[in-house]
């Protein structure tokens, strides 16, 4: 994948102009004038950017002209003294829709923002322009420019328009939310050709100094050049902000044989190009469990840090309670266990697995980060934790986690597969039993993890209206409901002729 691509586009002057009766209210014959909310911090950051103002009134026939108004309250006055730096030469006033448009062309004009569709929709709307609207969607009617709720998002905006423009053939016709909320924020951008673009924005950077849209560009990049085709292509990023091609396609709400025969080979042929990739020098996947001590110092690192929570005054005692009652044991036997293997493998706990064995993490891997294509091919999503890790880690993530809604025998069936492919890792699936119950205790950890307020005070952030007492509930069922669907995964593996039964502790 070319570098240039990816880098940020040098980006042109700013020429922006402004309905008037957007930007500000006026109250009164000439009395009080006030600029809309969240106007003022617009201004100044499309100054600080360098970008031309212009301010546009629609004269109205019986009625006084808003600029006067604005003088006398003051609107003009520099940004020093309270105004927003605008000049009364910058209100331009202009009798109808018309002559705003051959302003706009002689303004040499690169943005004009105002309410409404329909202006933007005429056929004299120069295509030089973006078009941009504030306010609410509208009717359905065929979109001609992105509408936008308040200034906040209008300048969030100009965040990423400039990748928008290296990327997209045509002008910016529509914003099309598909996930707002979580860490992430993901919508759908379409031009005014019809294409579409995935625009992804990324809230709190709490992975001590991990730039997760810089790795997952380096990772996708890698895995296409190693010629790895079912991932997408990350086409721009900057900072919180990321653009992707769009895949058509549908969730994979129910995942039968095939999906788990296309993951197995997405799988496979991640292994095949261990070496391959490397060579490209690519990073530590997030939670990697790289030395076997990590896989206990997460459960009991998670486990400390949860009951304590619980055990302060407010806490949640019904989470203290579940968790040493029904989890205790749990998780003193699925330690046992663990030391256990340990000791009759002879395996050194503190020893990091030797880079050959180690496989590339997509992360989250699973049905629930993929797309099926009309044509039934699947293409998987979401690199920002990927890297380098211990495979066992990995399929037992995918035996685990609560989002993998997928038949335990088609699980089985993506394990041995994925197991074929190791034989120059015969250690591979012995380390799997002996971890993989560990991690099942920690994916129940992870469910109650609400109960800590850091991690609820987080969710908060990411989601404002979030109705704290009901998703702890909700969790502490969640988290039942797992501990009572455990199975040890020798005993899976057992039945499936995985293990051999001379094995069994």
């Amino acid at each position: 994948m070319p570098t240039s691509r990816l880098s940020r586009p040098a980006q042109p002057e700013r020429r922006i102009g402004v309905d008037l009766n957007v930007a500000v209210r006026v109250d009164g014959p000439a009395a009080t004038c006030q600029p809309a909310l969240g106007f003022e911090a617009f201004i100044a950051a499309q100054r600080e950017a360098g970008a031309r103002l212009f301010l546009f009134e629609t004269e109205r026939e019986g009625a006084a002209p808003a600029r006067a108004g604005l003088t006398e309250c003051g609107f003009f006055k520099g940004e020093g003294q309270g105004g927003l730096g605008f000049a009364p030469a910058d209100v331009i006033a202009v009798a109808g829709e018309r002559e705003k448009t051959a302003k706009l062309e002689e303004l040499g004009a690169t943005h004009m923002i105002g309410a409404g569709g329909g202006y933007f929709a005429g056929d004299s709307f120069p295509d030089n322009v973006q078009a941009v609207a504030l306010g609410q969607e509208d009717d359905g009617s065929e979109a001609v420019a992105p509408v936008f709720p308040d200034w906040s998002e209008v300048g969030a905006y100009f965040q990423w328009e400039h990748g928008f423009k290296a990327n997209a053939g045509a002008r910016l016709a529509a914003i099309k939310p598909i996930k707002e909320h979580g860490r992430n924020y993901v919508y759908q951008l379409i031009d005014r050709a019809g294409h579409s673009l995935i625009l992804k924005r990324r809230f709190e950077g709490e992975d001590g100094g991990r730039d997760r849209f810089r790795v997952e560009e380096s990772h996708l990049g890698a895995l296409r050049e190693a010629g790895v085709g079912c991932v997408p292509e990350l086409r721009w990023r900057d900072g919180d902000w990321a653009l992707y091609e769009r895949i058509p396609g549908s969730p994979v709400t129910e995942p039968g044989e095939d999906d788990a025969r296309q993951l197995a080979e997405f799988l496979t042929a991640l292994d095949e190009k261990r070496q391959v990739l490397r060579e490209k020098g690519l990073a530590q996947a997030v939670d990697a469990r790289l030395r076997l001590a990590d896989y206990a110092d997460a459960v009991n690192s998670k486990w400390n840090r949860t009951l304590q929570a619980c055990q302060r005054p407010g806490g949640s005692k019904e989470t203290m309670m579940f968790m040493l009652t029904d989890l205790e044991q749990l998780r003193q036997d699925n330690l046992n266990n663990f030391y256990l293997c340990r000791k009759r493998e002879q395996w050194d706990a503190g020893a990091e697995l030797p880079e050959a064995l180690q496989f590339f993490n997509p992360g989250e891997v699973g049905f629930h980060n993929a797309v099926k294509t009309p044509e039934g091919r699947l293409v998987f999503l979401d690199f920002e934790r990927s890297g380098w890790d211990d495979p066992a880690k990995l399929m037992a993530d995918f035996f685990y986690n609560p989002e993998q809604r997928l038949d335990l025998d088609l699980k089985l069936s993506v394990l041995e597969a994925f197991a074929k492919g190791r034989a120059d890792d015969p250690g591979f699936l012995k380390r799997f039993y002996a971890v993989s119950d560990l991690v099942a205790v920690e994916w129940i950890l992870k469910t109650l993890e609400v109960a800590v307020p850091e991690e609820m005070r987080r969710l908060q952030f990411l989601i404002p209206d979030l109705d704290t007492e009901g998703l702890l509930r909700e969790r502490l069922e969640t988290a039942a409901a797992m501990r009572e669907r455990f199975q040890p995964m020798e005993t899976i593996c057992q039945r499936r002729q995985l293990l051999d039964s001379s094995a069994e502790l």
